[in-house]
C-alpha cells in the first residue's frame, strides 16, 4: 500500500500513478470480450523480440521462428501508445495510508529518476548502490537500520525503463519511529546531494559491478535476459563489451551531477501505510 501510494503521488495524472494490478471495481468490470478484443488489437509480429539461447545453431533457430512465427501478420495492429512526460513534483508531498491493526508501518520516500537510456542512468545507478543497496544496504542501511535501530529494514532503488522512473527509499519500522526515521532517511538524502560519495565507496561498488556480471551470464535465462535488455532499451550489441568501461568511466563527480539533477530533499513523496 505504501508503494502504490507513492507511486500516485511521485506519478500524478501519469498512467504509472496506476496500479498494475488494477482495483477490485475495475477488474469486476471486464469481460471476456474486453479481453479477445485487446488481444486481437495488440498482439502481434510488429516490434515482438524474439531471444533464443542454448545449444541451437542460430541457423537453425532463426529457421524455426520463421516456421512458426513467419507466416504471423495481424492487421491493424495498434502501437504502443506514447508516454507522457511526468509533472515533477514542486514541493513534498506527504500521504499516509492507515490499516489498523498492523505492527509495523512502511514508508516509501523518493523523487523521480532517470530513464534507462540517459546519460546519467550508470552514474545514477552506481550512486544508488552506495546510497542504499552496496553491503548491508548502503548507506541508509547503516545509519537508519544499523545504527540508529529504527527500522527492520531500509534501503533505496533506482527503477529505470522505457519511460519516466524513480528514486526511492524503502523502510519498515515501529509505527513509532515513522517521523524519526523518515528524517533520518532526508538527512541521508542531503548528504548525498550535498557531498557526494568517498572515493572507496565507488571503488567498492565499481568492483561489485564487474565483478558480478560473468555471475549473471552463467546460465542460460541470464544471457536472454541480458539480450532482451540491449533489445528493449537499444543499447547496442557490443554494450557488454563496453560494460566494464561504462563502469569504471563514473567518477564521483558525475554521482553527484546525478543525484543533484534528480533528488532534491525539498521535493520528495513521502508515502506511509500502516497504524
Amino acid at each position: 500500500m505504501a508503494s502504490m501510494l507513492f507511486d500516485s503521488i511521485l506519478f500524478k495524472d501519469h498512467p504509472y500513478a496506476r496500479p498494475e494490478d488494477g482495483h477490485p471495481e475495475t477488474i469486476k468490470r471486464i469481460t471476456r470480450d474486453d479481453l479477445v478484443k485487446f488481444q486481437r488489437e495488440n498482439y502481434g509480429p510488429r516490434e515482438m523480440v524474439v531471444v533464443i539461447v542454448g545449444a541451437v545453431k542460430p541457423e537453425e533457430a532463426v529457421r524455426q521462428v520463421k516456421r512458426a512465427l513467419g507466416g504471423w501478420q495481424v492487421k491493424g495492429q495498434k502501437e504502443a501508445p506514447a508516454l507522457p512526460e511526468v509533472k515533477l513534483l514542486k514541493k513534498t508531498v506527504s500521504k499516509h495510508h492507515r490499516i489498523a491493526g498492523k505492527s509495523q508501518s512502511d514508508l516509501v520516500i523518493g523523487t523521480n529518476g532517470p530513464r534507462r537510456k540517459d546519460a546519467e542512468f550508470m552514474s545514477a545507478l552506481i550512486g544508488n548502490s552506495i546510497l542504499g543497496q552496496f553491503g548491508m544496504m548502503g548507506r541508509i542501511g547503516d545509519v537508519v537500520r544499523e545504527k540508529s535501530g529504527l527500522a527492520y529494514y531500509a534501503a533505496s532503488s533506482l527503477n529505470a525503463g522505457i519511460g519516466p522512473g524513480s528514486w526511492e527509499v524503502s523502510a519498515g519500522v515501529n509505527p513509532k519511529n515513522v517521523k524519526k526515521a523518515s528524517e533520518l532517511i532526508v538527512s541521508e538524502l542531503k548528504r548525498f546531494v550535498d557531498d557526494g560519495v568517498m572515493a572507496d565507496e565507488l571503488a567498492d561498488v565499481q568492483a561489485n559491478f564487474i565483478g558480478r556480471l560473468p555471475l549473471s551470464l552463467e546460465s542460460n535465462g541470464g544471457v536472454a535476459n541480458a539480450l532482451l535488455n540491449i533489445e528493449r532499451h537499444d543499447l547496442g550489441l557490443d554494450y557488454y563489451h563496453r560494460y566494464e568501461d561504462l563502469v569504471r568511466e563514473v567518477t564521483g563527480e558525475s554521482v553527484l551531477s546525478a543525484a543533484r539533477k534528480f533528488i532534491d530533499p525539498d521535493k520528495l513523496a513521502i508515502a506511509v501505510a500502516g497504524p
